[in-house]
C-alpha cells in the first residue's frame, strides 16, 4: 500500500476541521506529496495519517463488518425453519 484513502464523511459522519479525507501511508508526508502529488489532488484539503493512526481507523471499520455480519446471522438463526398452519379447531361437542 503506497497510501489509503478515508473518507471521514462516511467514517465519521461529518468533515474533520474542513477536510473530507484522510491519507494514511507508512511514508512521510513529505514523500507522499512528492511521489504522488496528482493522485492525491482530487483529496485535498485532507489529514495525513500515520499507519498507526490508520491501524485504529481500520480496526473499528474490520469490527464494524463483524458486528454486522454477527447481526444478519442471528437473524437467520431467528427465523423459523418450519412452516405451520393452522388447522381450525371444531368444540369437542359438535364432534
Amino acid at each position: 500500500m503506497q497510501y489509503q484513502a478515508v473518507n471521514l464523511v462516511t467514517e465519521y459522519g461529518a468533515k474533520l476541521h474542513g477536510c473530507k479525507y484522510a491519507i494514511a501511508s507508512k511514508h512521510p508526508q513529505w514523500k507522499m506529496e512528492k511521489r504522488f502529488e496528482e493522485s492525491l489532488d482530487q483529496f485535498r484539503p485532507y489529514i495525513f495519517l500515520t499507519r498507526k493512526e490508520y491501524a485504529a481507523i481500520l480496526e473499528s471499520q474490520q469490527n464494524d463488518d463483524k458486528f454486522h455480519k454477527s447481526k444478519e446471522g442471528v437473524s437467520k438463526m431467528l427465523k423459523p425453519k418450519f412452516k405451520f398452519t393452522l388447522v381450525p379447531q371444531f368444540p369437542a361437542n359438535l364432534l
